[in-house]
């Protein structure tokens, strides 16, 4: 279940760019993710990907999330949105059980509120299971600020994602069935992981066709990392493609 909702998910992600601000329309392309999970046993995936985004002045759809900007004035840019929550694996190894165990990825619905002051961003996002995997929920706050390199530009950014007891519970913490089955009793509570993370966008000759790169890096807190289901404290991705605007 984790590969296929990976896979269909990943068919709508986008220019990783679009805090870059790119120009309204639609933007085509390809490109590659290696991601790093911290669940035992899941490890590193490398897969190609198709890249689509497409932005107007009401709708959107960037990367896993699909919404419509609600409100906009010159500094303050309110969306509510639908997205995909892709913190699920199949192939968990936990101690005390003999097989693998899984958790589900997620659908979240939710809302964003966005300050920009020329180059700096900054957003507050709250968000909950739409479709009652977890029926938990997450807050977060990001900061973001581009800066011109030559013709291209690199966009850095730091953020905090909260999430509550049944969210880190489910995902981090050991269900009833593992419990029963031999695992240890484990439930993290509300928890936290600080997220930082560069995007780099270098158009090329003529404009239209451009090369982009994300790379991001995740510190869970101590509720997190002491999950019987990890080996590691941190998580990683690395994208990068080249896309066409139309």
């Amino acid at each position: 279940m984790r590969n296929l909702a990976f896979t269909v998910a990943l068919l709508l992600l986008p220019l990783t760019v679009s805090a870059q601000g790119g120009p309204p329309g639609l933007s085509l392309g390809a490109g590659l993710v290696l991601s790093d999970s911290a669940y035992r046993g899941s490890g590193s995936r490398f897969i190609p990907i198709p890249a689509v985004r497409y932005e107007s002045e009401s709708l959107y759809l960037l990367g896993l999330e699909a919404g419509l900007h609600v409100f906009t004035a010159e500094r303050w840019q309110a969306d509510v949105f639908a997205s995909g929550r892709l913190d699920g694996a199949d192939d968990i190894q936990l101690p005390g059980i003999a097989s693998e165990v899984e958790r589900d990825d997620a659908i979240d619905v939710g809302g964003r509120l966005t300050y920009r002051s020329g180059s700096t961003s900054v957003a507050a996002t709250l968000k909950r299971d739409a479709l009652g995997v977890s029926d938990g929920a997450e807050l977060g706050i990001k900061a973001s600020r581009v800066f011109a390199v030559g013709r291209g530009f690199i966009t850095p950014s730091l953020g905090v994602r909260l999430l509550n007891a049944r969210l880190a519970d489910y995902y981090f913490g050991t269900l009833a069935n593992e419990v029963a089955a031999g695992a240890a009793i484990y439930r993290p509570g509300s928890a936290s992981i600080v997220e930082i993370g560069v995007t780099g966008l270098r158009p090329l000759q003529g404009g239209r066709w451009a090369l982009f790169s994300q790379v991001t890096f995740g510190q869970l807190s101590d509720q997190l990392s002491d999950s019987p289901l990890l080996d590691s404290d941190t998580t990683g991705a690395f994208i990068a493609g080249a896309t066409y605007q139309f």
